[in-house]
């Protein structure tokens, strides 16, 4: 019967180890479900996370296409813009140079003008001086002669 003891004894400590061993699985297994039930509370939060930026994401990306439909837009209006204004301004510059040619032309021309004027002027000078001094002997010779013998032909005095 001791045999028998020491078995029962034997199989005594073995269930008393399977019971500790089972209850201790049994609290790990709590621990895990416990731990699962978090991570699967923090992956559907995660998940949902997820789904609102990915919500974002999409409307975000769509403001940036119609900016960039936006931006290109206004280049484009831009360019044509440019373009314009550029085109007026070689207008311009055509129409300024026409002028500038135009003006050039009036000013050779008011210069020729000028120079004819100015010869003008010196041959008038010069004949006005003639006739100064013309004038000048004139009257020196008059001056030089007594009073009263006049050219009968004439009625200077000789000269």
């Amino acid at each position: 019967m001791d045999k028998c003891k020491k078995e029962f004894q034997v199989l005594t400590e073995q269930l008393k180890r399977e019971r500790t061993q089972n209850d201790a699985n049994q609290s790990q297994i709590r621990s895990l479900k416990e731990k699962l039930k978090q991570q699967t509370a923090a992956a559907e939060d995660y998940r949902n996370d997820t789904m609102q930026l990915n919500d974002q994401l999409k409307k975000q990306r769509a403001k940036t296409s119609e900016y960039v439909t936006e931006v290109k837009m206004i280049n484009e209006q831009m360019k044509d813009q440019h373009r314009t204004e550029t085109q007026q301004l070689r207008e311009k510059e055509m129409h300024y140079k026409a002028d500038i040619a135009e003006y050039q032309k009036e000013i050779k021309q008011l210069k020729q003008q000028m120079e004819h004027e100015q010869i003008r002027l010196n041959e008038i000078h010069e004949e006005n001086q003639d006739e100064s001094n013309h004038m000048k002997r004139t009257v020196q010779v008059q001056n030089e002669q007594p009073m009263g013998e006049m050219d009968s032909d004439s009625g200077e005095y000789p000269q």
